[in-house]
């Protein structure tokens, strides 16, 4: 293309290039190339000036920073190469190390594992997992490492990611509460062996259904007057704890249909010949993942003790499943709720009221309201109990965002489902994290298609007025040139320099934008002067003779003098009008101001508007053309030129100005653009 040019320029002006010598030649090259390096070195001074370098054009990275800002758990990104470019607030709470801390990988393994034969192991085991995940083109499989905080404490942490490009976005699920609450638990069975051993109440542990004592307490070993290597093995009635057949038989129905049994009442012979009774308590319990019977028995004539010790009983078995995080519920063949925890209560916010009534039709009622899916969760409700040896496991959504995972088996005493145990997780914080690595990752990947095509058109942009600056200035050393033609090269040459430096004073504005540095520098302007001047600025500029640029105002001079930022209002004013002139043909183009009122607020606005009869904009790019590097379609862009920023610059400086903008638009008939920023008359 600049061949042809310069060729045609050359023919215009009866002169024949090629018969310079090859001398003149290279003077000439070496000249050019002095002013091109001259240029060149301006742009990259005014790029680097302002922190333009890929990171800054990579808007994606800035957008998804803030995303994971807002994940409720440790977050990171970390390059192929070993640099880690960003760790989230929640990570630094979290770890307590700062960015410059670990900076890379290898200050990262040093800290994190001091001990040099674990680090290794997490090394190796993490380095497999993130190769194994890029050959699959997978999220990496998450483990459990024992990271050292910067304050010495160690937290146990569940460390996944998801590659992306030349990246990888790390996900870090602090797990330590769940491991010490299983360490509580462990420690919590041991205090309960203690106390079952050390109970004053006579208690055993038989099997089911071999009905067979696994263990007795002191009390009861010293009541019999056997060794326990004597006992442990032999079922109740070979001790004689149950004299009368039919009382085995009643217990042992009672418990497999109920799941417990308070009070039972069994006849029994006193040494002196009298009659005597002993009150049986007993419960189904899980230890090890395989079910027991607790039996304690109480002297009729102890009741009080027996009541204490009911309650100690009753005591130690909630505190048990009060130590597990999730919420549970169990509900016998009946309806009937037999046992459920507080987290139980918390997660579904359900009133202890409610609760004390242990009816489960009364629960589902009120948990129903809270769903989004309400007809679903009851569905697979009333199919779990018509299978009750069937088991589940899903995801429950709440109207309020929360997120459930739900668990349900059958409850079994000797192979027979006597009820059914419910099992609920809050998940919400794993799932949002879940999202907003997702929505990253679509992000990146988007902005990595939009900082391409960004690229694209600046150096089209650049390339275009830098092309014709080398090529008329190369003409201007003609001795044979007329004063005229001089003149007009010369002109061309300035207009392609002023839109090199409208586009670098684009790059600048932005790159002063996102840094949040721009400063409003309020003064008095008179809004028909302003608008007045910028009509004979694009009249000057404009040369479309089918394109007529006209303006209206709504108050008279002496009254349009008002309070703001002069030069913000004109760049608004000017890249609107000079969006309008590029795409607009034929026509015209208007604008001009209104003073609107808020009754709401009690409050006055300027309303400008510019107005045009130029292509229009389709209805879903009107929310797109004003983010950065977007353009209504690339079509546009190779014919009408722009890279992109001018509207983005606008918004940006309308809302700092306390405004707000938009557009009405018709496809083949034009667009409007609104605008407004607050209206505050200046004292004379």
């Amino acid at each position: 293309m600049q061949t042809d040019c310069l060729t045609k320029t050359n023919q215009g002006s009866n002169m024949n290039y090629q018969e310079k010598t090859k001398a003149e030649l290279i003077n000439d090259y070496e000249e050019l190339k002095q002013k091109y390096d001259s240029l060149k070195s301006l742009f990259e001074k005014v790029v680097n000036d302002h922190k333009m370098n890929a990171n800054f054009i990579d808007e994606g990275v800035n957008r998804f920073r803030k995303i994971i800002e807002l994940a409720p758990i440790a977050m990171a990104i970390v390059s192929l190469d070993g640099t880690i470019e960003f760790i989230n607030n929640k990570a630094i709470k979290v770890f307590g190390y700062l960015n410059e801390d670990i900076p890379n990988m290898d200050r990262w393994w040093t800290l994190a594992y001091p001990d040099e034969n674990y680090r290794k192991d997490v090394v190796n085991d993490w380095m497999g997992r993130v190769q194994s995940a890029l050959n699959e083109n997978k999220e990496i499989i998450g483990n459990e490492f024992n990271v050292t905080c910067k304050d010495g404490s160690i937290k146990t942490m569940y460390i996944s990611g998801v590659p992306v490009s030349n990246k990888i976005f790390v996900l870090f699920d602090d797990i330590t509460e769940r491991r010490q609450a299983e360490e509580a638990l462990r420690e919590s069975e041991e205090k309960f062996r203690i106390l079952f051993d050390e109970s004053p109440m006579p208690t055993l542990l038989s099997e089911i259904p071999s009905e067979k004592i696994a263990f007795i307490n002191k009390r009861l070993a010293s009541i019999l007057g056997k060794p326990r290597v004597e006992i442990i093995g032999k079922t109740a009635n070979e001790l004689g704890l149950l004299p009368n057949p039919a009382d085995q038989s009643k217990l042992t129905e009672m418990i497999t249909r109920m799941g417990y049994i308070d009070n039972y009442e069994i006849e029994k012979t006193l040494p002196d010949g009298s009659l005597g009774s002993d009150l049986v308590f007993m419960r189904i319990v899980t230890i090890s993942e395989k079910p027991f019977c607790l039996t304690i028995i109480q002297d009729k004539s102890e009741q009080k003790q027996a009541e204490e010790a009911q309650k100690q009983f009753s005591s130690l078995l909630q505190s048990t499943l009060e130590s597990t995080a999730d919420g549970i519920l169990v509900v016998n063949l009946l309806g009937q709720v037999t046992s459920y925890n507080k987290k139980f209560g918390e997660l579904w916010k359900i009133p202890q009221k409610l609760l004390d009534t242990r009816d489960d039709n009364k629960l589902l009622s009120f948990i129903l309201n809270q769903l989004i899916d309400s007809e679903s969760f009851l569905a697979k409700v009333k199919e779990l109990y018509s299978n009750p040896a069937q088991n589940c496991y899903d995801t429950i959504e709440f109207k309020d965002g929360r997120v459930f995972e739900r668990y349900s088996q059958p409850q079994l005493i000797d192979d027979n489902i006597v009820g059914r145990v419910w099992s609920f997780r809050d998940v919400t914080e794993r799932k949002m994290a879940e999202m907003a690595l997702i929505k990253a990752k679509e992000i990146a990947e988007e902005n990595d298609r939009l900082k391409t095509s960004f690229l694209h058109n600046i150096s089209h942009e650049i390339r275009t007025p830098m092309n014709a600056i080398l090529g008329f200035s190369e003409i201007l050393n003609s001795t044979d040139l007329l004063p005229e033609k001089r003149k007009y090269f010369t002109q061309l040459i300035i207009q392609s320099g002023n839109q090199l430096l409208a586009i670098i004073s684009d790059i600048i504005d932005i790159a002063t934008i996102e840094a949040e540095q721009v400063k409003i520098n309020n003064d008095n302007v008179n809004l028909n002067s302003t608008l007045k001047t910028i009509c004979e600025q694009f009249k000057i500029k404009d040369h479309k003779q089918n394109v007529v640029i006209k303006f209206k105002t709504c108050l008279s001079d002496g009254e349009a003098e008002v309070i703001t930022d002069e030069t913000k209002l004109i760049q608004i004013l000017t890249n609107l009008i000079g969006n309008a002139q590029k795409f607009t043909e034929k026509g015209i183009i208007e604008y001009g101001y209104n003073i609107v009122s808020d009754e709401t607020m009690h409050a006055s606005s300027i309303l400008f508007y510019v107005k045009d009869t130029g292509i229009g904009i389709p209805l879903e790019m009107r929310e797109e053309i004003f983010k950065r590097f977007r353009q209504v379609e690339s079509s546009s862009t190779r014919q009408y030129g722009g890279s992109g920023l001018g509207l983005s610059i606008s918004k940006s400086y309308v809302e700092i100005l306390g405004g707000k903008i938009w557009l009405d638009s018709e496809m083949d008939k034009g667009s409007t653009f609104y605008f407004t920023i607050p209206y505050t008359q200046a004292v004379s």
